[in-house]
């Protein structure tokens, strides 16, 4: 009983003020994917975007949004799916999308899988997309987009008699997606059930330093840490391991 109340409680709040806003749409469950099926190598394999994700929600939810789409297997990348994603018919993009393990470096993991990927693929662009852990409470809230322009690893420090010196490495996006991030919010509208109550509680942050690391912060203390460490961090990977 105690169990069951919890759960309730949790879904209670995150059907509430406290929650991420309500969608238009009914995000796909798995066993709605339908899709059909293209032997490897019988389809032209020109990508513009690869899109890879770790959990099955990051996977649903770029999904939703794929069109005209099928799936292939190959030995070294397990099943692909392929599709058209973009409003206008001349200018959609041809987009893979792709799900690994979580843990960067696991065997199935996104360390592993992505180089593999952009050499048999060859996209023109990576995005990899999940969610992630807010470290500040007064600047983000839950539901918001985080198109992160830097990636830094914070698993990497020193520690001496006095203090903790950080020792991890910075990595900005490459030069032809910095210079598309800051317009990451241009013209976009969030597909919400209530945009006329809703569309300003949802932000995106298009100059966001994402940390990267083998912990999953579950401690106010941690987090705390990392902000002070890190104090031009706005959220915290928490499922790539080192791969934004």
């Amino acid at each position: 009983m105690a169990e069951r109340e919890s759960r309730e409680s949790r879904t209670e709040k995150q059907n509430g003020k406290d929650g991420p806003p309500e969608l238009e749409f009914p995000v796909k469950v798995l066993r709605d994917l339908k899709a059909p099926s293209k032997r490897w190598g019988e389809f032209e394999q020109t990508i513009d975007v690869l899109l890879l994700t770790v959990n099955t929600h990051g996977f649903l939810c770029c999904f939703q949004y794929l069109e005209e789409v099928f799936k292939s297997f190959n030995s070294n990348l397990g099943f692909v799916f392929f599709g058209k994603m973009g409003e206008r018919e001349r200018e959609k993009l041809q987009v893979a999308l792709l799900q690994c393990c979580e843990g960067g470096g696991q065997p199935c993991g996104a360390g592993i899988m992505l180089p593999k990927a952009v050499e048999m693929l060859r996209p023109k662009a990576v995005f990899c997309v999940g969610s992630c852990a807010a470290l500040h409470r007064d600047k983000t809230r839950l539901g918001d987009v985080v198109a992160a322009a830097k990636l830094t690893t914070y698993a990497q420090r020193r520690v001496t008699a006095n203090k903790v010196v950080p020792c991890g490495f910075s990595i900005p996006a490459s030069k032809n997606i910095s210079r598309l991030i800051p317009f990451a919010a241009f013209g976009w509208k969030p597909p919400l059930k209530n945009p006329e109550v809703e569309r300003e509680e949802v932000r995106v942050h298009s100059d966001g330093e994402i940390l990267s690391g083998p912990e999953e912060i579950a401690s106010v203390t941690r987090r705390d840490e990392l902000v002070q460490l890190y104090p031009n961090a706005i959220a915290v990977e928490m499922d790539g391991d080192g791969k934004l």
